[in-house]
């Protein structure tokens, strides 16, 4: 019986050639797994016993290549996602604003950026504004965050764009800091957002007169969740958007509440402490152009996820956004050529 010893195993490990490397990264790209690929080279050299590695060292091995050519390509596509910025912005002429920060380790993390027809836009059409995150189809997973509006044709009109690291009350203090200083520090009267609460906080900092308003839908696919008769969400959307003076509401939420005995119901009882942000006896008399969700901000996101997946770089990811974007604008040519 052969027995391996430790001085052999040790051997084996040092085999772990460049040679081997590169070829499993070759077939690796098909979308051959390190399993197959282990198998298809112990195949070839007859068992695998006759590796000149171990299994584990092997996958050792292609995950410290793997983890410093990402880093490599996320600081190499970084750098050129930034020069397309700027590709953009020469051609816009001066009136394109873009602005990024960097981490200790020089890496980027957020970027924003409005060329001169968005910032025209919102001079114009900025008194609301809508946004949400929920859209991370790129390499790096980074949330895209579209801050749109409506224009005189009632057509979705985009005011700016930020890549972002994270979602965190800092990376947003940081992001509506920026494009209010990219927009001349106009701000909008009506923020409708998802309700996340990083970002409600981040807006309570920079837009502390702008009335926040929460997205209906996402109030109504949060009531399914919370309370499961279906027909506290009838009444829940007729108390919503009601036309009711405030003692009015207070008597019909009260009665609700007891109704559906949610007394002692958390999700019922933060509701209610944000009403301000959602009932419409409290919205009544703030101009939202009709958004009463972030609905023409999905909309925008699911424009750009039919151009776009996962493997995108940034660069490729910006382009595509772009395109997008500019797709949108040859309608407001043919609606103003209409009109």
């Amino acid at each position: 019986m052969c027995v391996t010893t430790r001085n052999q195993v040790s051997q084996i490990k040092r085999n772990v050639t460049d040679d081997v490397v590169v070829r499993c990264e070759s077939m690796k790209r098909p979308g051959m797994k390190n399993v197959q690929i282990i198998d298809f080279i112990a195949l070839e050299l007859g068992g695998h016993d006759k590796l000149p590695f171990l299994e584990n060292d092997i996958h050792n091995k292609l995950m410290r290549v793997r983890k410093a050519k990402d880093q490599h390509q996320n600081i190499m596509d970084s750098d050129g996602m930034i020069g397309y910025i700027r590709c953009l912005a020469r051609n816009h002429g001066g009136d394109f604003y873009y602005i990024y920060n960097v981490d200790e380790e020089n890496r980027l993390c957020n970027i924003v950026w409005s060329d001169g027809v968005s910032r025209r836009d919102y001079a114009v059409f900025g008194n609301v504004l809508a946004f949400d995150t929920t859209y991370r189809t790129n390499k790096y997973h980074k949330p895209l965050l579209l801050l749109v509006g409506v224009n005189n044709h009632w057509r979705t009109t985009v005011f700016g764009i930020a890549l972002l690291v994270d979602e965190t009350v800092d990376t947003f203090v940081w992001f509506l800091q920026m494009f209010l200083q990219g927009m001349n520090n106009r701000k909008p009267k009506v923020i409708v957002t998802d309700g996340d609460n990083a970002m409600k906080n981040g807006i309570a900092q920079i837009f502390s007169e702008s009335k926040h308003r929460l997205c209906g839908w996402h109030l109504m696919e949060n009531v399914a969740n919370n309370v499961k008769d279906i027909n506290f969400k009838r009444d829940f959307k007729e108390i919503m958007y009601g036309y009711y003076f405030e003692p009015e509401f207070l008597d019909r939420w009260h009665s609700l509440i007891l109704a559906y005995e949610l007394e002692n119901n958390y999700w019922a009882t933060c509701m209610f402490e944000k009403k301000e942000s959602w009932v419409e006896t409290y919205l009544r008399g703030n101009f939202c152009v009709g958004m009463r969700t972030t609905q023409r901000s999905e909309s925008m996101n699911r424009t750009i996820r039919q151009l776009l997946d996962s493997t995108k770089s940034l660069t490729d990811f910006i382009s595509l956004v772009d395109h997008a974007i500019n797709k949108l604008r040859r309608k407001d040519l043919q609606d103003d050529f209409s009109t």
